[in-house]
């Protein structure tokens, strides 16, 4: 197993009793931050980049916790950060396989939740055992990362349904309570997701049909999907 180091420090990088816990990471320039070091579970994305620093990670990991407690969520702010090109296909591929293999332990126990974020993809957190990918950011999937997880039997959810929460409660009836926004937000959702599971080429491909066709009938031809360009 990767060795790692922890220690604590402030958002400058400075030494801090008590503050975020920073892991150093061995095999790749990087590191991961908690926010809120001993809590059961902690999540946010991984982000890809030549200059990504303690102090950016620490204050995005910060975010993350005030985002979870907000929604009444027992879980910390994490983020993680790897120094490296995103442009660099072969480069990147290897950073992040060694990166995942890293954090392994941390994500199989469960205490460390992580995803794409700025020059990562959700192909890039595709190790074996994961078999569904449900994603909370917008364009996640790059067209031919999309025919990888296919590939490996991964089920790839629709970025575009999973998060589209806000989307349906700003379109509510202005007298409904927030008990019945949640409670339609789930319906929606799941909804959408069971319909899209059925379709043959994945619940991506059903998504991006039933969107196709609304718009066929309602605009016209549709635009291409939205899928990330690529690195």
């Amino acid at each position: 197993m990767p060795q790692t180091t922890a220690d604590r420090r402030d958002m400058t990088g400075g030494p801090l009793p008590g503050g975020p816990e920073i892991i150093e990471l061995s095999s790749v320039p990087g590191f991961v931050v908690f926010d809120l070091p001993g809590v059961p579970e902690s999540a946010g994305g991984t982000r890809l980049a030549p200059d990504v620093s303690v102090a950016e990670v620490a204050l995005l990991a910060r975010a993350m916790t005030y985002k979870f407690a907000a929604l009444g969520a027992r879980t910390g702010g994490a983020k993680a950060g790897v120094r490296g090109d995103p442009s660099d296909r072969p480069g990147k591929a290897s950073l992040m396989a060694r990166f995942c293999a890293e954090i392994a332990p941390l994500a199989d126990s469960g205490r460390l939740l992580t995803g794409p974020d700025m020059g990562t993809a959700e192909e890039d957190f595709a190790p074996p055992g994961v078999r569904v990918i449900a994603p909370a950011a917008n364009v996640p999937y790059t067209a031919p990362g999309a025919d990888v997880l296919a590939q490996r039997g991964i089920v790839a959810l629709p970025d575009f349904v999973c998060n589209a929460g806000a989307v349906i409660g700003y379109r509510s009836a202005h007298d409904a309570t927030p008990d019945q926004v949640l409670a339609d937000v789930e319906t929606t959702i799941s909804g959408l997701i069971r319909e899209a599971l059925g379709h043959p080429s994945g619940p991506l491909a059903g998504a991006c049909d039933r969107a196709g066709q609304f718009l066929r009938g309602w605009w016209g031809e549709p635009p291409s999907p939205p899928y990330a360009p690529e690195s």
